[in-house]
């Protein structure tokens, strides 16, 4: 026979130092605390929204579609669009909230995307020896090259778009070919040549008035593009050139080494002169991305995000993040991030917001 006196609910509660008061409220009295309880939540919900002005920009969004691993990401100038490339040989236009707008098909893995400065133009290059403009549905222009786009960039104005390939040859290198073509007919105006190797990296000055390219082999190549020559030609590192930008006025112009480590190099974006190396301990990074106002620079590193003062050339913050591609600054100075693309990710994209410290 079991020796446990039969205790009541309430008698427990005091022997325990713990009065069950959920008991003794009287219905009435619960359901008006309930009520003003939801009221609270509802309104402090509300406040935040109010505090936050970019809504969207806070949510995590995926684009989904790809049937491959991802090679190319880039966000438009405005930041109301996405593009990508992929191995599945499709191009992909995307609103920013993840909603599929275009596709277009080439006939091989797609490499290098872009979108003009006004958000109405996307250019792609591809493994299939073309390079192909167009403005939403419709197809502007189709341009040839021997050793495929493997290089894309609009002008500032959007008048003019670059497109950088490789002649091929036995060693697979060969010689480069920059053309420059027409926008609204995609006609060619201008080749640039100069020995270099493969172009796998493109970049306008804010002006639009120089061109730099990046090579296979590290090379990097400062041309005036008004006149037609070549501005400096730094010789090769061993490293390809995967990424370049131009700070915001053009006197900066960043170009990410890939090795053994990952190098970061600043150079004057006039004269080509070096300024800075920037040592990380990464293999890879997609992207750089200069501040509106030039004092900050951002790389997207396999697992964070790295940020350099830009007058100091000290690093000032990094931000763990699992596979960053492209990154932009919004107008409150935080980032918007697109991540993910590769097969352990299923293909799928996505974008969230990363908060820099002021």
């Amino acid at each position: 026979m079991s020796s446990r006196l039969n205790v009541s609910p309430r008698a427990e509660g005091e022997r325990c130092g713990v009065l069950n008061r959920q008991r003794f409220i009287p219905r009435k009295a619960s359901l008006r605390m309930s009520r003003t309880w939801s009221v609270f939540v509802l309104l402090l919900i509300g406040l935040a929204l109010v505090d936050a002005p970019d809504v969207l920009a806070q949510q995590r969004r995926e684009f989904v579609g790809h049937l491959g691993p991802v090679l190319d990401v880039q966000f438009s100038p405005d930041q109301k669009f996405v593009i990508s490339g992929a191995i599945d040989a499709t191009v992909r236009f995307w609103s920013i909230d993840g909603k599929l707008l275009e596709t277009f098909k080439h006939k091989g893995p797609a490499r290098a995307v872009a979108i003009s400065p006004d958000g109405k133009l996307f250019i792609s290059g591809a493994d299939d020896r073309t390079a192909r403009l167009a403005a939403g549905k419709k197809e502007i222009g189709v341009a040839m090259f021997e050793g495929g786009g493997s290089a894309v960039a609009f002008s500032p104005d959007g008048t003019r778009v670059a497109v950088g390939s490789a002649v091929r040859t036995p060693d697979k290198v060969g010689a480069a070919i920059i053309k420059i073509f027409d926008t609204a007919t995609m006609k060619e105006e201008q080749e640039l040549k100069g020995g270099i190797n493969s172009v796998i990296a493109l970049t306008y000055s804010p002006d639009g008035a120089r061109l730099a390219a990046g090579t296979r082999k590290g090379e990097l190549h400062l041309w005036d593009v008004v006149a037609g020559k070549q501005l400096a030609e730094i010789p090769g590192h061993h490293a390809e050139i995967n990424a370049l930008r131009f700070s915001p006025d053009g006197k900066q112009l960043a170009a990410m080494f890939v090795d053994k480590f990952l190098l970061v190099k600043v150079y004057d974006g006039e004269t080509g002169k070096e300024l800075a190396a920037l040592p990380t301990l990464a293999k890879w990074c997609h992207s750089l991305t200069f501040a509106p106002d030039g004092k900050r620079l951002v790389g997207t590193l396999p697992e964070r995000l790295v940020v350099w003062d830009t007058a100091t050339f000290k690093e000032t913050a990094s931000v763990p993040l699992k596979s960053p591609r492209a990154a932009a600054f919004t107008a409150r100075g935080d980032l918007l991030v697109i991540t993910g693309g590769s097969a352990s990710e299923n293909h799928k994209l996505a974008l969230q917001t990363v908060p820099l410290k002021k």
